[in-house]
């Protein structure tokens, strides 16, 4: 997916702000699980949540405003109840990896009691992740 960085993307300095590419991740992700048909709103509507517990990011070369960046998604690890993704954005002009953001998301549900409690991700997410083209498609 290429994307323009936005004002709402930069710093003062005109720079990329640190969270933008936390927010592409996100975009990424989500779009990826409404084409596999399951919205994340239909998942937290059955009281399941995929948390992120993990996340880190490194910032190899600056991005500033009306920059194009190409963000793929990819899958990185598959467990049992947890999987890690990376997001690469690569700027266009000149064509270089400029950001790359890291997740490790856990399938879990809601306890009515409260908090969460991790459990094996269902057969069709399992499939998807270790079918999933590198990078997802989130064409």
């Amino acid at each position: 997916m290429v994307r323009r960085v936005t004002m709402a993307d930069t710093d003062a300095a005109g720079l990329i702000y640190v969270a933008a590419p936390y927010r592409w991740q996100e975009e990424l992700f989500t779009e990826w699980l409404l084409r596999c048909g399951h919205p994340l709103s239909a998942i937290l509507a059955e009281g399941i949540a995929c948390p992120i517990v993990t996340s880190s990011a490194t910032y190899l070369a600056p991005l500033g405003l009306d920059q194009l960046v190409n963000c793929a998604l990819v899958v990185e690890q598959v467990g049992r109840t947890s999987f890690v993704l990376r997001m690469d954005g690569t700027a266009l002009d000149p064509e270089r990896l400029s950001v790359q953001v890291w997740t490790r998301h856990v399938w879990a549900r809601f306890d009515p009691a409260g908090g969460l409690h991790s459990e094996p991700f269902p057969a069709w997410l399992q499939q998807a992740l270790l079918t999933a083209h590198t990078p997802l498609d989130s064409e």
